[in-house]
């Protein structure tokens, strides 16, 4: 990923990148990814121009609501399920540790190409309106690395997004 460095710290205080080794025909959006030999932190989370996997940088959430569902797009080429899943900072504190700020992991079925799937969260009542934060989108064949927002996975790929909160 290439949000802020912060983004990457897990448990501890040592940033352990978000990462995956590449597997042909799953990827995140319509663009295949090409490979870093580091990761590439920044302010805009926008050093990687394949990045294609968020439908939108603006997250409108309802003022009444208790969910959101963020609509993301997932190739799976592959002979065998993959996972997917997604992380926003509701509360602007510079990670995606907190409960809230972890989607629902979604399966992504062998050889369906290309689709849209909705992760959905819990949203926090107290989201601050009309800022930005980060979201960080992850898809492996590994179940257990997609659920972390942290550290590397198996066969897939990481994608960060600067994003604007709107509470409508």
């Amino acid at each position: 990923g290439d949000a802020p460095v912060t983004y990457d710290l897990g448990v501890s205080t040592i940033p352990v990148a978000a990462a995956h080794t590449l597997k042909t025909g799953l990827y995140l959006g319509s663009i295949a990814p090409d490979t870093e030999a580091a990761s590439q932190p920044s302010v805009n989370a926008n050093l990687e121009p394949e990045d294609d996997g968020l439908l939108s940088t603006t997250l409108n959430v309802l003022a009444s609501s208790t969910t959101y569902s963020l609509p993301i797009s997932v190739t799976n080429s592959t002979t065998g399920v993959a996972y997917a899943n997604a992380f926003v900072d509701w509360n602007l504190d510079g990670d995606f540790l907190d409960l809230s700020e972890t989607g629902t992991l979604m399966s992504i079925p062998a050889n369906s190409g290309t689709k849209t799937y909705n992760v959905v969260f819990s949203v926090p009542s107290a989201i601050t309106t009309a800022v930005n934060t980060y979201a960080r989108l992850r898809v492996a064949i590994d179940s257990a690395g997609v659920k972390r927002s942290y550290s590397p996975s198996a066969g897939g790929e990481v994608e960060d997004f600067y994003i604007t909160l709107n509470k409508t």
